[in-house]
């Protein structure tokens, strides 16, 4: 909800919009552009932005005692390139960007539409009027898009590993919220070249689609960073990194923020960017390349014993408050303030209810978040006055 995405400073506050913005907790995507360009003028840092600018290149041009970085750019509907030098590179491009599709067995050959849910419009509806459509990814876009597609749909077969691993209880659960025109399955297996889908589990018999909707995430991609870095985005996660920020070779020269997911976003990246922004001030120690190199790995290798897969490193789900206060509690950031509790209560809260009404806990107001809203609105009403 809205009253838990605000940076510390600039609440997310309807009062703040010149015209009143949209109220609603759950609020629509024109909301969070309008706060951030709120928050860019309020701030009076839009000078300090060049925008439509495409980066080509960075590089790393290195002397005996220092590392700068070399960036190549263009300016959106100009031809010539300029080139800069810059004391220190983060890279902030986000990764909701390119599509990652699962390399499912006779894809290749499937003769109806594919669509990823990065290229879904609501009015795209209208794409899956009486059709059979696969809906492949159990994730929030999964969950989404095959409530929102049944409604016209003749059939929607919704598959993933979570159908396979998750309690009857709440299974039972997600099958009673969904239409009747939808079927919970296993993972594709393998797709004929006459549209019928196979599942792992064998209990979950083929069906033949005509549309295939992937709500399976996102890569991450940076590919304006020189090669010669052998920085590696193969395996769904950025490597190596120091505390999914810092590349151990460059310490603070090269930072990442906002690599996580399933985050509070907009506290997680003012947190991680404080770091950042102490560290190239020279406010704040980094360990030494061997050592964050060596913690680097450690993780990669504890990940692996405990089966996680690689896509899921930057997963944040259950660590993120920990991770935060560790990164709040640094030498050098005893000025940064550690996210309040109730901000965390309600997230909490709010993702559970997520799972018991997932049809409509955007308008499902719980008894227990009643105290937190109560505190958190007293400290907006601070931050505005």
């Amino acid at each position: 909800p809205r009253e838990i995405m605000g940076y510390f400073d600039y609440p997310f506050a309807s009062s703040l919009c010149s015209d009143g913005g949209d109220d609603r907790r759950y609020c629509s995507h024109r909301e969070v552009l309008r706060y951030l360009q709120n928050f860019a003028r309020d701030e009076d840092i839009e000078a300090l932005i060049q925008k439509n600018t495409l980066v080509i290149s960075a590089s790393p041009t290195e002397t005996e005692n220092e590392t700068n970085w070399k960036v190549t750019h263009r300016t959106k509907g100009r031809e010539e390139k300029v080139e800069e030098t810059f004391d220190a590179l983060v890279v902030c491009n986000g990764h909701f960007e390119v599509p990652r599709l699962i390399a499912s067995r006779g894809i290749e050959a499937f003769p109806g539409q594919q669509i990823h849910s990065r290229d879904y419009k609501r009015n795209d509806v209208d794409v899956f009027v009486d059709k059979s459509v696969l809906v492949v990814g159990t994730g929030p876009s999964g969950d989404d898009l095959s409530r929102e597609v049944s409604k016209v749909a003749r059939n929607v077969y919704w598959s993933g590993r979570l159908f396979t691993r998750i309690e009857p209880e709440r299974l039972l659960r997600i099958k009673d919220s969904l239409n009747e025109n939808v079927s919970c399955l296993s993972n594709v297996s393998r797709v004929d070249s006459d549209g019928t889908v196979h599942f792992d589990r064998a209990e979950d018999l083929p069906v033949k689609v005509d549309t295939i909707l992937w709500c399976t995430g996102y890569e991450y991609q940076v590919p304006f960073l020189d090669p010669a870095l052998e920085i590696s985005t193969s395996s769904g996660r950025i490597e190596p990194l120091y505390e999914h920020l810092f590349h151990p070779k460059f310490g603070s020269k090269l930072s990442f923020i906002g690599l996580g997911f399933r985050i509070l976003p907009f506290p997680f990246f003012e947190i991680q960017s404080k770091w950042v922004a102490k560290c190239i001030a020279g406010g704040s120690a980094l360990p030494s390349k061997a050592e964050m190199l060596a913690d680097a790995e450690d993780f990669y290798g504890n990940l692996q014993k405990e089966g996680i897969r690689e896509e899921m490193t930057h997963c944040m789900d259950g660590i993120q408050w920990d991770y935060l206060r560790q990164i709040a509690s640094k030498p050098g950031m005893e000025d940064c303030k550690e996210l309040p509790d109730w901000k965390i209560q309600l997230y909490e809260i709010n993702r559970k209810k997520k799972g018991q009404y997932p049809t409509n806990y955007r308008d499902v107001l719980l008894d227990e978040e009643l105290p937190f809203m109560q505190e958190g609105l007293q400290e907006i009403k601070k931050t505005v006055v």
